[in-house]
């Protein structure tokens, strides 16, 4: 049986740490980007409330009037209601054009430090309602445009187990997400052909035989 100790977060295994989420990871300050004709644009809408990659597009740099600078593995956190109950939240792809995107401004880019903690067991303590609570809790502002607190993010108390269990961990989340992902997939694809059905049988063009 693993032996347990009392923290601040609660119990944790004995060989796990607990650090606030600063000590290995920074929320990445805005930057001018300079000497590209077209960029990766990332709106709140293609960072998804579910699934782990954030999706772009590309645009004419001088059609982007405010943004977010990230870049490549950033995990970028939802900072606004309702989004961020929501679940919004998603990794910059690894293959995004220039190795770097500029996202809405209603998201704060965490760029992790990899020798200290693996992306993404940092993606799912941050998907964790446990800890997602925690920042939610930081929000202030008018109702309906309350936003969360860099502070309370960057001094998020998290668990740290040793990198290669993190990494196990986030391996065996990342499969059931993929499968997840794909039954997703299957089900948006038979409620496109129960919608072409609807539409062939109820409109009387396609027959059946009685």
């Amino acid at each position: 049986m693993p032996k347990f100790k009392k923290t601040p977060i609660g119990e944790i295994p004995e060989d796990w740490n607990f650090i606030k989420l600063r000590d290995v990871a920074k929320i990445r300050g805005n930057k001018r980007v300079k000497e590209v004709t077209e960029v990766a644009v990332i709106p709140m809408e293609l960072i998804p409330d579910s699934g782990i990659f954030a999706d772009y597009r590309v645009v004419p740099i001088e059609q982007v009037k405010s943004s977010t600078y990230c870049e490549a593995g950033d995990i970028l956190l939802a900072k606004i209601t309702p989004s961020l109950e929501n679940g919004k939240q998603g990794i910059v792809p690894f293959d995004i054009p220039n190795g770097f995107a500029l996202a809405t401004t209603e998201v704060f880019p965490i760029a992790p430090e990899e020798d200290k903690i693996d992306r993404f067991f940092l993606f799912y303590l941050l998907k964790f309602n446990k800890f997602r609570q925690k920042i939610i809790a930081s929000m202030t502002g008018t109702t309906g445009r309350q936003r969360a607190s860099k502070k309370a993010v960057e001094n998020l108390l998290i668990p740290l187990p040793p990198l290669d269990e993190q990494k196990k961990i986030a391996e065996i989340l990342s499969t059931v997400d993929k499968k997840l992902e794909l039954l997703r997939k299957r089900e948006e694809k038979l409620e496109r052909v129960k919608r072409g059905l609807m539409k062939d049988l109820l409109t009387g063009r396609r027959r059946v035989k009685v």
